[in-house]
């Protein structure tokens, strides 16, 4: 796979193994965005044989002082990789992310809508549990609208959240 070059996309990023990609910005932050295998984090259940679980998560790095945070480049460039691996991966890809509690706002509150209008064929859906400390944290869920298990993955990643 090569670095992508569309010219929408203000910074090129590479694969760094199976599932992880890399990309720097202007302002010397290194991101990378892991898209990998999230079985073993999840529960037990026959929906594993059929389907693939991804979880989607995020890490940023050696930023310069005057990082701007996220914005628009950084972000469109973070859907495209994601969105790019959900069309390859097709209908019986599942995805998932924990969001963590950093200074994404920006970020979050628009990463429902942009994912449902990049890639229409997958509902996104929300579920919110509680950590050890009984602060909830949002966890994202991404489906294929015509998968035949959708309501049963709901139903579980629900009892998932309320653990």
């Amino acid at each position: 796979m090569s670095n992508y070059k569309d010219p929408s996309i203000k910074y090129k990023f590479a694969p760094l193994d199976t599932g992880a990609f890399f990309f720097p910005t202007d302002h010397g932050c290194h991101y990378t965005i892991y898209i990998k295998d999230g079985i073993h984090h999840l529960w037990n259940t026959q929906l594993f044989d059929d389907y693939t679980f991804f979880r989607i998560s995020f890490d940023k790095k050696w930023c310069d002082e005057d990082d701007p945070g996220l914005d628009d480049t950084i972000c469109n460039t973070i859907f495209h990789i994601i969105t790019s691996n959900m069309i390859s991966n097709g209908a019986l890809g599942v995805y998932y992310h924990v969001w963590e509690p950093t200074n994404n706002d920006m970020f979050y509150s628009h990463f429902y809508d942009e994912m449902e209008l990049l890639v229409p064929e997958f509902e996104a859906f929300e579920f919110l549990p509680n950590d050890e400390n009984g602060e909830q944290y949002p966890v994202s869920l991404f489906i294929h609208k015509n998968n035949p298990d959708k309501s049963l993955m709901i139903s579980e990643f629900k009892k998932l959240a309320e653990i």
